[in-house]
């Protein structure tokens, strides 16, 4: 692969890690989400962290796993969303945000 295309799939990872991180978080800050809003939720979580997975730092992989971990907390599946953050390792204060989008 050329450094032209490297420099491309980068930049397409990029690209989609964070738009699909920014449209997620949006959407856990929401006050009530629909049965759409719930399908967009877990699509753009997990799409954000395959991404984040593909070429970001380690605070960008972090981030995947918090999406994922506040996604759960979101439909109120705290346990396994504390599980979640925890093994991907994250910091006290982005277990504090995730667990801030439950609002229970």
């Amino acid at each position: 692969m050329s450094d032209h295309s490297e420099s491309g799939a980068l930049s397409f990872h990029r690209r989609i890690a964070a738009h699909c991180n920014n449209s997620a978080w949006d959407l856990i800050e929401r006050e009530a989400l629909d049965a759409g809003d719930c399908v967009a939720l877990v699509r753009l979580a997990a799409t954000a962290a395959h991404h984040w997975r593909e070429i970001g730092t380690s605070d960008n992989v972090a981030n995947g796993g918090a999406i994922a971990g506040a996604t759960l907390v979101r439909f109120s599946y705290p346990l396994l969303a504390a599980l979640k953050l925890r093994a991907q390792s994250v910091n006290a204060n982005r277990l504090g945000v995730a667990l801030w989008c439950c609002r229970v």
